[in-house]
């Protein structure tokens, strides 16, 4: 699939009626972490968790390679 852009993201939702959330990750392509990792599951269980501190730090600011978008109808319970 494409990308959306969070401001184009952030448009439709108004011109349609939504309210929206967004949490913006980092994700790692699954097939590096036999490159980087070597098959150490302790060396992985590290990387993930600075994958996910860096999240946290960046999610303020809206920045990262994915995002995790809840929406609602104006309206709606």
């Amino acid at each position: 699939p494409g990308r959306l852009d969070l401001k184009k993201l952030y448009s439709l939702c108004k011109d349609y009626g939504y309210k929206s959330s967004v949490t913006t990750t980092w994700h790692f392509p699954e097939d590096y972490f036999g490159k980087f990792c070597r098959s150490s599951g302790l060396l992985q269980s590290v990387f993930l968790l600075l994958i996910d501190a860096f999240s946290a730090v960046t999610n303020p600011f809206k920045f990262g390679n994915a995002a995790i978008c809840y929406l609602q109808k104006d309206g709606d319970l």
